[in-house]
């Protein structure tokens, strides 16, 4: 007869009283790899209901990868086809270098059906980097950390507050200050926090949700987020805008493989907070600036500094492009003599409902537009 079933939790989580069924228990399985080289994740009826549904299926697809780095050994010529898709999902191959394998194969295809499968292949790798389960710029995200925490903070935000957003720009000191356009690369598409009690539960979250899913477990991610998130801050003096910065820098370290969990807190530490520290003024300059008040703006071209004031409604001004961008005002162009915008502070996203070169402008940035009529381009 076998033994009676135990329940790991002790009846403090309410589950079905049987073996795979305490959260303890399918956290575990959650560390172990699969043949495929997936973790079997799940998060039913393991997170706090506060945190049920922050992970979409297409975000647990990506995050039950543990391995994102490519593979540049990986055999493009005697995979299958099968193999290839994998390789695309997991990260292992660039997307784009399969589907120019899968494109080079079509016209040696032995009949209608092997051509169709290439062409079917291609078409869902399309989809799927349409839906973002595969990540298609290789300078964005690297790995499950970063990928957790972009998560954890469209939650955060979710729950309601202002959100610094730098949405396609590389933020570049040097662009800022002399007021340049800001690169079309972005290396960091990830929102920021605008408080500090925000950026404290965005740090709890991703902290449980990495133990849970089984990206870190707690005894490794407890010591680095002690060092990363809160000595900068305790034992430093630092602001949350410099550690949300670090940690996000920390993240990116882990996640390419830089360096082992230990040794981050040592690593170009001097470099990192410093660069840490220019990123943190220019967010919280940047989210001052959007708050309506006055912009604290120290490039080159900073006489005179903004003074909050844009265009009434009704003006024929055009809208800001720097307010709409979340960025600082470019001081020789975009002020008058008196420190006020020369544009209106409105949405400048193009829609389908106002006819011609139709724009939203109501009163938000193009970062955050949530208007249904929204669209990629002008209607012509």
């Amino acid at each position: 007869m076998p033994p009676a079933y135990k329940d790991p939790c002790n009846g403090q989580f309410p589950h079905r009283q049987a073996p795979g069924c305490c959260p303890i228990a399918i956290v575990a399985n959650n560390r172990e790899i699969g043949g495929s080289g997936r973790r079997n994740a799940t998060i039913s009826g393991i997170l706090p209901p506060t945190l049920q549904g922050s992970v979409t299926s297409t975000e647990l697809a990506y995050l039950n990868i543990p391995d994102h780095s490519e593979d540049n050994d990986f055999d493009f010529v005697s995979a299958s086809v099968q193999e290839l898709l994998d390789a695309a999902k997991a990260g292992q191959a660039d997307v784009g270098a399969v589907m120019s394998e899968l494109t080079g194969r079509i016209p040696s295809a032995a009949d209608a059906d092997a051509r169709s499968i290439l062409t079917a292949s291609m078409t869902a790798l399309g989809e799927l980097v349409k839906a973002k389960i595969i990540m298609r710029q290789s300078n964005d995200i690297k790995g499950n950390c970063l990928r957790l925490w972009s998560i954890c903070v469209k939650r955060v935000n979710s729950l309601g507050g202002p959100i610094v957003t730098v949405d396609g720009s590389s933020m570049s000191f040097a662009d800022l200050d002399e007021g340049k356009e800001p690169n079309a690369k972005s290396k960091f598409s990830i929102s920021r926090l605008a408080s500090e009690n925000q950026f404290d539960t965005a740090v709890y979250q991703w902290s449980l949700m990495a133990h849970t899913l089984g990206i870190m477990t707690f005894e490794i991610s407890s010591l680095f987020i002690y060092d990363v998130a809160h000595v900068t801050r305790v034992k430093h003096g630092e602001d949350f805008w410099l550690a949300q910065e670090y940690l996000i820098a920390c993240f990116d370290l882990i996640d390419r493989k830089v360096c082992i969990v230990s040794e981050v807190p040592n690593w170009d530490r001097n470099v990192m907070l410093s660069d840490a520290r220019n990123y943190a003024r220019l967010f919280s300059d940047a989210h001052r600036g959007k708050g309506g008040g006055p912009s604290v703006e120290t490039g080159k071209k900073s006489k005179p500094n903004w003074n909050g004031e844009f265009q009434a409604e009704g003006s024929k001004a055009t809208c800001c492009p720097y307010y709409n961008k979340g960025l600082l005002h470019e001081t020789a162009k975009h002020l008058d003599a008196k420190g006020k915008c020369i544009f209106r502070h409105v949405c400048h996203h193009w829609v389908t409902d106002k006819g011609k070169n139709g724009r939203c402008e109501q009163n938000h940035p193009a970062t955050d537009c949530t208007n249904p009529n929204k669209c990629d381009k002008a209607l012509e």
